[in-house]
């Protein structure tokens, strides 16, 4: 979520808003809904992750040893980000929230995917030819608002979309060392 911040980011810089200011690309926690529309809090697209799955389409997965290290597989989690695109501005700014929403969503479609260059800033271990996808996901209308009324917020302009696939290296099992067998006589003296 870090390197779609960063694209998004990046790109809002050079977008000017109806109201003439400038906004901010944001990966907002739980906490930060609180403040989401606090006097000088500004023009803000947001990406919040409301839920995490694991694909079941890439389960059992693993990345492959590099050829000739000696060492195994190792296995993969891989996870499905499902998050909110939120557009926040202030008062008597619903050209700005408008705006933002549609750029961001335009953003997304124009580039649907995330690429081991942008994502290995955050994390090195993503490899050349790995990306995830970023796709609109429908959620019905009342999952949405009740995802909002958990929040301490009142509902803002939303879009709903799912980062695919992020695989999540887990750590190698512990050798177990060798398997050792005992015979167990019965009986005797």
């Amino acid at each position: 979520m870090q390197a779609l911040e960063s694209r998004l980011g990046g790109r809002l810089a050079a977008v000017s808003l109806p109201s003439g200011r400038t906004g901010a690309v944001k990966l907002l926690a739980s906490a930060d809904f609180q403040t989401l529309r606090s006097t000088g809090s500004g023009s803000m697209l947001g990406l919040y992750v409301h839920r995490v799955t694991v694909d079941a389409e890439a389960r059992n997965a693993f990345r492959p040893a590099t050829p000739g290290s000696g060492q195994q597989p190792r296995p993969l989690l891989p996870l499905n980000l499902h998050f909110f695109l939120v557009a926040s501005a202030p008062k008597g700014s619903a050209a700005d929230e408008i705006m933002l929403l549609a750029w961001g969503m335009r953003e997304l479609a124009l580039a649907p995917t995330l690429s081991m260059p942008e994502l290995s800033d955050f994390d090195p271990s993503w490899s050349e030819g790995e990306t995830v996808q970023i796709l609109p996901e429908e959620l019905p209308t009342e999952d949405l608002l009740k995802i909002w009324d958990a929040l301490p917020s009142k509902y803002s302009l939303t879009a709903t979309f799912v980062v695919r696939t992020i695989r999540v290296l887990l750590d190698a099992p512990l050798d177990a060392g060798a398997v050792i067998q005992r015979v167990l006589e019965l009986g005797g003296p």
